[in-house]
């Protein structure tokens, strides 16, 4: 987890960390917050046990900054 990523969305950046890259999950730690996203029919969705959920812009951006297609 020493790899830094940085979201840019809305005209600000947003730096995360990945805690696990899975085909169809990603989880990642952001301003200490874990987030879970997994994949369902071809679009990146927040788990229901997510604590915040992420707007989707936002997530988008994630993945993108992840290197997930």
């Amino acid at each position: 987890m020493s790899t830094r990523y940085a979201a840019h969305h809305e005209n600000r950046i947003y730096y995360f960390y990945i805690t696990l890259k899975e085909p169809q999950e990603l989880r990642i730690l952001m301003y200490n917050t874990p987030y879970i996203f997994i994949l369902k029919k071809g679009q990146w969705e927040n788990h229901s046990g997510n604590q915040m959920s992420m707007s989707q812009g936002l997530l988008n951006a994630v993945i993108e900054a992840a290197g997930i297609s």
